[in-house]
């Protein structure tokens, strides 16, 4: 298993864009790829990928 993190602390720097296109990049090469969208304010990981909002987040697990 290898991790790959993508971070930035700028907003609109592009963090979203290059992790949901690097994902796509691999999983196209055959690698299982899971991407989990950390960004507790405004996440849209899924929207890039077409995908729907699965409900509660990294927000609420943390709560709990």
């Amino acid at each position: 298993m290898r991790v790959v993190a993508v971070g930035s602390g700028e907003s609109g720097s592009g963090r979203s864009v290059i992790a949901a296109n690097l994902g796509v990049a691999l999983a196209r090469r055959g690698a299982r790829v899971v991407l989990v969208d950390l960004d507790l304010r405004s996440g849209d990981l899924h929207l890039r990928l077409g995908a729907p909002h699965a409900g509660p987040g990294v927000t609420s697990l943390l709560r709990h």
